[in-house]
């Protein structure tokens, strides 16, 4: 939208990085007593559709915008799995990630030093947008236990939707296997997705009174 101005690096850093860091500082204590995110801003409710929380890569600006755009129209929040080159590259969508309020997580690229990367990409995630992450991902596997050990927690969806993708004609499919896995239900779906295809899935999960996450540590 050209009538949307982009901050520079540095205002959006001294306008936005104690409220990111103070609201991440909450949210890892609202965490260790098993309470809800107190920044949510909701009251509780009743239980009744499932509990979904749907992963993304974050790919190119252009195609982490049009996800970004589809599910702030439908109020849903996901979680956006970064490489430390993507951090470090493209800072401002990084930025519009984390202030639309959805969880970011690091993306491992199999260095065969997956410690040592997560630090450095928490350093370049906290340069851009003043928080970090305990939430990791490896398309190729990784030590779930050294790595809890750590304090981290790697991805394991229940639902791997990148291998099919979302798009209009597999949304309902995708759906239906979601629906289908008991409690709540991750699901992998990396850059396979078209904005057609996650607006009929997002339909398909509000008719169906599912809430829509970003990913806590307590979901694996």
């Amino acid at each position: 939208d050209a009538s949307i101005s982009i901050l520079t690096g540095q205002e959006f850093a001294n306008a936005a990085t104690y409220q990111l860091s103070s609201r991440y500082q909450r949210y890892l204590q609202a965490q260790e007593a098993g309470q809800e995110d107190p920044d949510s801003g909701e009251e509780p409710a009743v239980i009744t559709g499932k509990t979904l929380n749907l992963c993304f890569r974050m790919g190119t600006a252009e195609h982490a915008g049009d996800i970004l755009s589809v599910l702030g129209q439908n109020g849903a929040k996901a979680t956006f799995y970064l490489t430390e080159d993507e951090i470090r590259q493209q800072p401002d969508t990084v930025r519009h990630i984390a202030v639309a309020g959805h969880r970011i997580g690091i993306l491992l690229t199999g260095s065969g030093d997956p410690l040592g990367e997560l630090r450095s990409a928490n350093e370049a995630l906290f340069l851009a947008c003043g928080g970090k992450t305990r939430l990791c991902a490896a398309e190729s596997g990784g030590d779930a236990k050294s790595l809890r050990e750590a304090g981290y927690c790697l991805l394991s969806p229940k639902v791997n939707g990148s291998v099919r993708g979302l798009y209009t004609g597999t949304a309902e499919t995708l759906f239906t296997t979601a629906q289908n896995k008991r409690g709540s239900v991750t699901v992998w779906l990396g850059e396979s997705v078209s904005a057609g295809g996650l607006q009929r899935f997002l339909t398909l999960a509000l008719d169906a009174q599912d809430r829509l996450l970003g990913m806590t540590e307590r979901d694996n």
